[in-house]
């Protein structure tokens, strides 16, 4: 990746003081405010053809049978590529001793496990690594776990990205300008920047965690980069997808349509462990060898 702005875009340093202080802020935000088209105008020059460097957070709970076994299935790939990718379950215990606690594959942060805290635990975990994601990183992922990544594609995808500026994602649905919370793409300098104003935010409870954070994006013009995802919401889908899986596609949601959270543990799993044998699993699938 080409560095600019010595790799971080200046006003985002947390060192610099410049988003907690008014006056500074008063002089820069014009100019901040156009950098994201500026980034994006001369983005095709910024591309780098190595393959970037991504942390993946997944955010997970116990609360239903279906998740665990999602997460034995994020777990038959999500280390899969060392070199390239890190990836991590993100969870709550409110009985936690201190603030955030890594074990294993499982960030632990000190927090409900209700949804409504689903943005505090996202932020708690992004402050914990944020020497890392400053310094090892290029992008951020944060997923869900009825959400599948085939690596080498979501690889050669993030090389076309911007270095600098980029919040990118599908969208929440029809027009919408929002990054689904099923899988959106930061680059570092964005995740410190969402850290380092996370009290102009932190705090909204009228909204899930994936607008509070595009709308808050957006006062600052950093804007959605649309990707395309498949969601498979019934076997049918599966059925479709399984023999006419298009080449384009990185990320998929599945999550079937039944009649209640239960139900869709069978269903579910059929698609993620088809999906695990024909893209991870090249012994069990020769038409797609794990591509």
């Amino acid at each position: 990746m080409i560095d600019i702005f010595d790799k971080k875009l200046s006003i985002f340093s947390s060192g610099s003081g410049c988003l907690t202080t008014g006056l500074i802020w008063n002089s820069i935000g014009p100019m901040f405010k156009i950098l994201p088209a500026l980034l994006l105008f001369f983005s095709p020059f910024l591309h780098s053809a190595e393959s970037p460097k991504i942390l993946i957070l997944v955010v997970a709970s116990d609360n239903l049978p279906v998740y665990h076994e999602l997460q034995k299935g994020w777990r038959s790939y999500m280390r899969s590529d060392p070199e390239h990718i890190e990836a991590y379950f993100v969870k709550a215990n409110p009985n936690l001793l201190a603030p955030v606690e890594i074990k294993d594959d499982t960030i632990w942060v000190r927090t409900s496990a209700e949804a409504s805290h689903i943005l505090h635990k996202t932020i708690s975990a992004l402050e914990f690594l944020l020497e890392r994601i400053n310094n090892e990183f290029n992008y951020v992922i944060r997923t869900n776990l009825s959400t599948f990544y085939i690596y080498p594609r979501l690889l050669d995808f993030c090389k076309t990205l911007p270095p600098a500026g980029c919040y990118c994602g599908d969208n929440t649905g029809g027009d919408s300008i929002i990054g689904s919370g099923a899988g959106i793409i930061f680059s570092s300098d964005v995740i410190d920047f969402l850290v380092e104003s996370k009290a102009q935010y932190i705090n909204t409870r009228d909204s899930v965690d994936d607008c509070v954070i595009g709308f808050f994006l957006k006062k600052y013009n950093i804007l959605l980069n649309r990707h395309y995802k498949i969601n498979i919401e019934s076997l049918s889908d599966w059925h479709h997808y399984k023999h006419n899986f298009p080449d384009n596609i990185f990320q998929v949601r599945v999550k079937t349509n039944t009649a209640d959270e239960y139900g869709r543990l069978p269903n579910d799993m059929t698609v993620y462990s088809g999906l695990c044998d024909m893209f991870y699993n090249s012994d069990k699938n020769e038409e797609h060898p794990g591509k």
